[in-house]
């Protein structure tokens, strides 16, 4: 799970969702974890114990940890869109 922790501000990321807080570590995952991301893919408030998703912005439940991009994929996403426009013109 959490590779590193650090103190960090800017300005999305700045408080907690749930108890506005600013106490708060945001956290990146090892290079090691499945849902590896050079960057932060977690807010964990020091207060209240919330872990929210960078992406998803929803709270992580104990063990659960914040897919890459949300779970979503811009690399398949953009494929996926090409995919569609090339099938239209292919359409007698």
């Amino acid at each position: 799970m959490p590779h590193k922790a650090r103190k960090h501000v800017s300005p999305d990321m700045s408080k907690c969702r749930k108890c506005k807080s600013d106490n708060i570590l945001l956290v990146e995952y090892g290079p090691d974890d499945p849902e590896h991301y050079d960057g932060i893919s977690e807010i964990q408030c020091q207060d209240c114990g919330a872990r929210i998703g960078r992406w998803s912005h929803k709270e992580l439940k104990e063990g659960e940890c914040e897919k890459r991009y949300g779970g979503f994929n811009p690399l398949f996403a953009k494929a996926q869109a090409l995919s569609k426009r090339h099938r239209r013109r292919i359409k007698p």
